[in-house]
């Protein structure tokens, strides 16, 4: 309410106190680490990244209920899938996957 009555500038410590951003970098280091997170983004199904996203902002604001009914017919196809076979097989093979687009 404060940010929003004064128009005050919001520190970046206050910002990730707040859920407001995701992580902190030492100054100059902003691009290194969002070049890590995509790197730890693209290690997963390109499909189940895709479906995630969808699902965020499909269900963005309900209740858990209402979000878990919403999210269903995102995410029931994706069981039957490719990247859902190989995700498995290579959790049991204890390999990582080979994510195909």
């Amino acid at each position: 309410m404060e940010m929003l009555l004064t128009a005050s500038p919001l520190p970046a410590s206050d910002a990730a106190r707040h859920g407001l951003v995701n992580q902190l970098t030492g100054e100059g280091k902003a691009l290194d680490a969002a070049i890590a997170l995509a790197g730890r983004i693209s290690a997963n199904s390109p499909h189940a990244v895709r479906i995630t996203r969808q699902v965020v902002a499909a269900t963005c604001g309900l209740d858990d209920h209402a979000a878990f009914t919403a999210q269903d017919p995102y995410t029931a196809p994706v069981f039957d899938t490719n990247s859902a076979a190989e995700g498995a097989l290579a959790f049991c093979e204890k390999r990582p996957p080979a994510w195909t687009p």
